[in-house]
This record gives structure tokens, C-alpha cells and sequence, in this order.
């Protein structure tokens, strides 16, 4: 991204305010929304643990369990990171 000075911007700006207005939807209760923007920051950066505490207040709002498919490892330890944020709530 290109700052309005030219200058270039932080890509972690923008995983940022995703995260930020995710968190914003959550609060004013249009869960839809906020599952949107933290899909798109898990798109961007699917590393981030704060993330998917993120989703996983969000599905608690909502009252739904969080599962995701186990075929991988990679699956499995990002479910398991999801189910014991979900835990943390």
C-alpha cells in the first residue's frame, strides 16, 4: 500500500484495522460482519493466534461451536488453537 505521502505503508497496517473492525462488528453485534473482516485477516496472516480468539468470541456470540476437519496436522493444531481460545472466553 502507498501512503498518501508515497511513501510505503506497513503491511501489518492493514491486518490491523481488519482485526480492529472485526473486533468493532463483534461488539456491535453484527457477527456477520466481523466474521468477515477476521476472514479476510486470517487470509492475509493465518499465523496470528489473537486471530482466532478473535473467531472464536465472535462464534461464542453467536452460540456456535467452533469445529474445523482434521485431515492434517496443519488442521488439527489450528483447530486445537480455536477450540482452547473458544475455552478462554
Amino acid at each position: 500500500m502507498i501512503d498518501t505521502d508515497g511513501e510505503a505503508e506497513s503491511p501489518t497496517s492493514l491486518l490491523w484495522t481488519l482485526s480492529y473492525l472485526a473486533q468493532h462488528f463483534d461488539c456491535v453485534r453484527q457477527t456477520d460482519r466481523a466474521l468477515e473482516y477476521v476472514n479476510a485477516a486470517l487470509a492475509h496472516t493465518m499465523t496470528l493466534i489473537e486471530l482466532y480468539v478473535i473467531k472464536a468470541r465472535i462464534y461464542k456470540v453467536r452460540n456456535t461451536s467452533v469445529t474445523l476437519p482434521v485431515s492434517t496436522a496443519r488442521h488439527a493444531s489450528i483447530d486445537y488453537c480455536i477450540e482452547h481460545a473458544y475455552a478462554l472466553c
